[in-house]
């Protein structure tokens, strides 16, 4: 019996530093997820930065000579490129937003990876009714419901669980989702995790595999 609790014992110990090794603690995982949000808190100084420096620009356009001509297209210019800006920032107080709710939830489970996917699901009914209540619109309810989706039927059980999360928030913003369907074409297209490519380049490759698709005739089609 002795012999038998041991060998139980000790399976259980190997099972235990194999998954600690394969999908990373749960300390690990907030950690990586708290990395995240200091690189989108450091954007969003930037962004701030950008900002301040379009407005001057702007402002620094005279309009004392009447005769130039090129006057209202510099305006147009740097009024364009404030949007951007404004764009960005947007899309970073999202993400900024999510993550600091996601990592707060995860947190008091003590157990991201087995908890994430009903989290998401609570994170997303909590972002509704407080749009409800408050009249203000965002995506973030949406982007939570296609990352669970991702998370419960796309993530490999070997993958490490905070990667998988940056990965898709990669992919995807949070001012338009994009859908895990997308997703799981793009992994395939570009060679799941033997491939990884940065987010441009997986946005290019994604763009141009959905166009190959879409420009093709229809089943019967010439």
């Amino acid at each position: 019996m002795k012999m038998i609790s041991f060998i139980i014992c000790l399976a259980g110990l190997i099972l235990t530093i194999q998954s600690t090794t394969c999908f990373g603690s749960p300390e690990a995982a907030i950690l990586e997820l708290q990395n995240l949000l200091h690189a989108e808190e450091e954007s969003r100084v930037k962004l701030t930065g950008d900002l301040v420096i379009s407005l001057q620009a702007m402002q620094s356009v005279s309009a004392i000579n009447p005769a130039d001509e090129s006057i209202d297209p510099d305006l147009q210019r740097h009024s364009t490129k404030i949007y951007d800006v404004k764009n960005n920032l947007l899309e970073n107080n999202l993400r900024i937003e999510f993550l600091n709710s996601f990592i707060s939830g995860l947190d008091r489970s003590g157990n991201g990876r087995n908890y994430a996917v009903a989290l998401l699901i609570d994170l997303a009914s909590r972002q509704l009714l407080s749009s409800v209540e408050s009249g203000s619109e965002n995506n973030i309810w949406l982007f939570e419901v296609y990352l669970s989706i991702a998370l419960r039927d796309i993530m490999e059980p070997s993958e490490n669980f905070a990667e998988f999360v940056s990965k898709y928030m990669a992919f995807s913003g949070l001012r338009d989702p994009r859908s895990p369907h997308d997703f799981l074409r793009l992994r395939k297209y570009v060679g799941g995790e033997s491939e990884p490519q940065s987010p441009p380049q997986e946005q290019k490759l994604l763009d141009e595999k959905l166009e190959e698709e879409n420009a093709k005739p229809p089943d019967g089609g010439i």
